[in-house]
C-alpha cells in the first residue's frame, strides 16, 4: 500500500523538464504544495504558472528562511510542516495522527499502514 502522503521535490517553477512519472504524480495528487523560493521573485514566478495550470496547487512557503534547505537548517520540522499543508489545518493533522497512533499501537499495524487507513477513515 503506498503512503497516504508522499512528498516529491521538484526543482522547477513549471512542468517543463519533469519526467513523465513526475507529471502523472503532480496531476493525480490530491493537493500539490508549492514551496518554491519564498522570496518575492520566486513566489511570483512559480505561483503564476502553477495557479494557472494546476488548480489543486496550494502556495505553501516555508515559515522560516527562503527555501526548504534554509528552513531545515533553521530547525523547522519539515514533516509536520508538510502534513499541515497537505491536510489543511493543525486540528485535522492532530486527529489524523491520533487515529493512526491508535491503529498502530492497539491494532498492531505498521505506522505507514495505520496512517493510510486513518486517512481513508477520515475521508481525507
Amino acid at each position: 500500500m503506498p503512503p497516504p502522503l508522499s512528498p516529491a521535490l521538484l526543482n522547477t517553477s513549471s512542468h517543463k523538464g519533469l519526467s513523465h512519472s513526475a507529471e502523472i504524480g503532480v496531476e493525480t495528487a490530491r493537493v500539490v504544495l508549492n514551496a518554491l523560493d519564498a522570496d518575492q521573485a520566486g513566489a511570483k514566478q512559480s505561483w503564476t504558472w502553477w495557479a494557472k495550470n494546476l488548480p489543486k496547487a496550494k502556495r505553501w512557503p516555508v515559515p522560516e528562511g527562503k527555501d526548504l534547505t534554509d528552513a531545515y537548517l533553521s530547525g523547522l520540522d519539515l514533516r509536520s510542516w508538510f502534513i499541515v499543508g497537505a491536510l489543511g489545518d493543525e486540528r485535522t493533522c492532530d486527529l489524523w495522527e491520533e487515529r493512526a497512533a491508535i491503529m498502530e499501537f492497539d491494532g498492531g499495524l505498521q505506522r505507514g499502514h495505520a496512517e493510510s487507513l486513518a486517512l481513508r477513515e477520515m475521508r481525507l
